[in-house]
């Protein structure tokens, strides 16, 4: 099985899907560049089929439910809890033994995700790796850019996991760069430039991906459609992107530590700050103008760590 995607003519191609089936993680849609860190930190987004890290059948069979509106996410660290009456997978099961399963097979998939996430990604640091799942039905079609809490100066690392029989279908639109660069005068962004990065991020998502300011349906879009079992990540203020359906899923959010990135210049918020001082320019443009004030950049040396690991490990 691989994903799929249905490309907009008006929208930059961003996808990188690597295919594991055939013993080697080669893309099969897209350029991958050097090394997957390094397209992920240039703002692609990476799809990860057949990869098989762990058995996900006993996750296929759990139940979901339909709401009509996002919902919370359930955190590992609340399922992990003891089992009390207002446990919150309640919702899901009212056996004790059903929950203290489902505990177990979540911990060892936590494991699992996270030795295959050092496995590919093994020069960054992290500060947080924290595991959410949601086991909810949901059609939600409109473009959004999360928006976090507070400013995170670590850069976000966000991948997700199709956990249902069925796939997955998402709609994937400009980024924040190119939105800024299309309708800064149009949406009067200049005047922004004074908030930090997660108030930017926030402002930005309320003038132009709320219908109620600006037409959010007629912007270009993307179709990706997952399969059950594959993976795909981004960093999810930096891309827009939409669910038009979907059931069950898990995430794994990591926060990168800036010195580990393989192009500091690549840094989300840096970026966002550049924009904000010197008003739209391209994503490259940006990089350069941060290199020229920081001085020249010169990358570590990229390591096929793809090739090593599918002749070392012979199971991804």
């Amino acid at each position: 099985m691989a994903s799929q995607v249905a490309i907009h003519k008006d929208l930059k191609d961003r996808f990188v899907i690597l295919d594991y089936k055939s013993g080697r993680g080669v893309p099969t849609y897209g350029t991958l560049g050097s090394t997957p860190s390094e397209a992920f930190e240039e703002g692609k987004l990476l799809v990860f089929d057949n990869l098989n890290f762990h058995d996900l059948s006993y996750f296929f069979e759990q139940p979901g439910k339909w709401y009509p509106d996002w919902v919370p996410p359930l955190f590992s660290q609340s399922i992990q809890r003891s089992i009390e009456p207002d446990h919150v997978l309640r919702e899901y099961y009212q056996d004790d033994h059903q929950i203290r399963d489902f505990q177990r097979h979540a911990q060892n998939f936590e494991l699992a995700w996270l030795k295959v996430q050092q496995e590919i990604f093994p020069h960054y640091k992290w500060e947080l790796n924290e595991f959410s799942y949601r086991f909810n039905h949901m059609s939600l079609g409109f473009l959004h850019l999360d928006v976090p809490d507070k400013t995170y100066e670590e850069h976000q690392f966000r991948w997700f996991i199709n956990l249902d029989k069925k796939p997955r279908i998402l709609t994937i639109g400009p980024t924040i760069f190119e939105l800024a660069h299309s309708l800064w005068n149009q949406m009067n962004l200049k005047e922004l430039s004074h908030l930090p990065p997660h108030s930017y991020i926030g402002e930005i998502r309320k003038r132009i991906l709320d219908d109620t300011v600006y037409r959010e349906r007629e912007l270009p879009r993307h179709y990706l459609t997952l399969d059950p079992g594959s993976l795909w990540l981004a960093h999810s203020s930096y891309i827009s992107h939409g669910l038009v359906y979907g059931q069950k899923t898990a995430c794994l959010e990591g926060h990168i530590k800036p010195s580990t990135l393989r192009n500091p210049h690549r840094h989300f918020n840096s970026l966002l700050r550049e924009m904000q001082k010197t008003g739209p320019q391209t994503e490259k443009q940006l990089e350069q103008s941060l290199e020229k004030k920081k001085g020249v950049h010169h990358p570590i040396k990229p390591l096929n760590r793809l090739r090593s690991l599918l002749s070392s490990k012979g199971r991804i």
